[in-house]
């Protein structure tokens, strides 16, 4: 490092070199070691390490090429090792006045002049810059400017299309443009670029809402910047921006910078937002989201279908077996096996009953002939005449018997024939080979099929009636 009394003159410095030379001077000048600034403080921000960074500003003696004022601007690090038995530095705010007392000091990292804070006082005085602000918020409110009458109660929740009025270059308008695509990503999306800090930052601003606002399909506009101090914000403190909202027919949302710091414009605008991503989020309707509601509901209820129809095709399956099972034409053929099987059984009992009385006849016959008793054996044959009587007599009684229960049966089964009913005036209708039980199964101008006992007749539904006292 170069020690002040043993520079050379006209030597070539590397970067690094420059600075340290720099340093150097600065440390070792009575006046800028020990230098102190009274300035208004523009941003005030403590972090978790305990150094507290402060930006101060104060207004030029002159203004810009536009008529602007112009604000200059010093960076003040105040580290732990100055600031932790300080009283007043929680107490601090933006816009206070305060004199810092430290040393002067280049960071190479960045070019920057700032100032290394030993020591802070809070003064009484009020900031220039913010009370000019002030002033210039109550003459606007006192034209109703910030009249809440006079704001558009609710974004369009569909909206065409977004004009995004940005730094094409910040993070903002990746941030709106993230946001509204992950969303909607059926919204237009129009940036149009405009300086959100430095001179005519305001007129930018204010022009491109003039001009979105002339665009028939843009339903909202978005005003936003990234994070800064309060010094990075004036453009949307100036008059010019909210004279712009407040004449503008188009809603308009704000999602400037990432602080608690309210600008002008803020109280103007139809919608208030945090930051430009929570703007973005407000702007519009999360399609995709209801979308996917929409498909997870559609697939619910296709499932519910489907178990709905296993479930009366189940239900159909186990009727029709139970029609099947009540059928007469399958009673009669049960019947009709149950009659086989009774007249196979008759048979196969006759014939065992003469094998026997053929077996004792021949017995008999045997023993008439061994004994030659004429009179035995004519009673005998006698015996047996009337014994073979008495069976014929027996078989054909039981035969009648089972008959007659065969026919009384087969009646009862053709008066419950539904075919019969249809001589006597009665008709089967049906309806696509379905049958019509209710005035419910048809609708006007259905064509419909009614069988009679001699054929068929096809018709057309003209009118419906219902009979009330048939409803349940």
């Amino acid at each position: 490092m170069s020690k002040l009394g043993k520079r050379e003159p006209n030597k070539i410095f590397r970067l690094e070199e420059l600075y340290d030379e720099i340093n150097d001077v600065l440390e070792n000048d009575i006046v800028l070691s020990g230098v102190r600034v009274k300035a208004e403080v523009s941003s005030y921000k403590m972090y978790p390490s305990g150094h507290i960074y402060i930006t101060l500003v104060e207004k030029a003696s002159q203004k810009d090429k536009d008529g602007k004022d112009v604000f200059l601007r010093l960076t003040c690090k105040w580290f732990k090792g100055f600031n932790q038995f300080s009283k007043d530095k929680t107490k601090i705010k933006v816009g206070d006045v305060i004199t810092v007392f430290g040393t002067v000091n280049c960071y190479n990292a960045n070019s920057q002049v700032s100032i290394i804070v030993k020591s802070v006082f809070l003064t009484d005085e009020e900031g220039q810059a913010k009370a000019e602000r002030e002033k210039r918020r109550l003459e606007l409110e006192q034209k109703g400017y910030f009249d809440p009458a006079h704001k558009k109660p609710q974004a369009p929740k569909y909206p065409r299309a977004i004009g995004i009025i940005t730094s094409e270059a910040g993070d903002a308008r990746y941030d709106i443009e993230k946001t509204v695509q992950k969303k909607n990503p059926y919204v237009q999306l129009y940036l149009l670029h405009s300086s959100v800090q430095g001179a005519g930052a305001g007129a930018s601003i204010a022009n491109a809402i003039r001009f979105f606002d002339k665009k028939e399909d843009v339903d909202i506009i978005i005003i936003g910047r990234g994070g800064g101090d309060k010094l990075d914000l004036t453009a949307f403190d100036d008059v010019e921006v909210v004279e712009a909202i407040y004449h503008c027919n188009t809603y308009i949302i704000a999602g400037t910078g990432h602080t608690p710091n309210r600008t002008l414009a803020d109280y103007a605008v139809d919608k208030l937002s945090n930051n430009p991503t929570d703007a973005a989020y407000d702007a519009v309707f999360d399609v995709v989201s209801e979308l996917e509601k929409i498909d997870n509901q559609i697939e619910r209820m296709n499932s519910s279908i489907y178990t709905k129809y296993d479930d009366y095709a189940h239900w159909l399956e186990k009727t029709r077996l139970e029609i099947e099972n009540k059928s007469p034409v399958l009673k009669l053929n049960n019947r009709f096996a149950e009659l086989e099987g009774y007249s196979r059984d008759m048979s196969h009992n006759i014939l065992r009953v003469l094998n026997l009385y053929e077996n004792a006849l021949g017995s008999m016959t045997a023993g008439v002939q061994m004994n030659s008793p004429k009179v035995r054996l004519e009673g005998m044959e006698s015996d047996l005449t009337h014994l073979t009587e008495n069976i014929n007599m027996n078989i054909r009684e039981r035969f009648t018997e089972k008959w007659n229960a065969c026919v009384s049966e087969i009646k009862m089964l053709d008066a419950q024939n539904p075919a019969k009913k249809l001589i006597g005036g009665f008709g089967y209708i049906e309806k696509a080979g379905e049958p019509i039980t209710s005035v419910n199964d048809v609708q006007v101008n259905d064509e419909i099929n009614i069988k009679v006992h001699d054929g068929e007749l096809m018709a057309q539904v003209v009118t419906i009636q219902s009979n009330p006292a048939k409803v349940e």
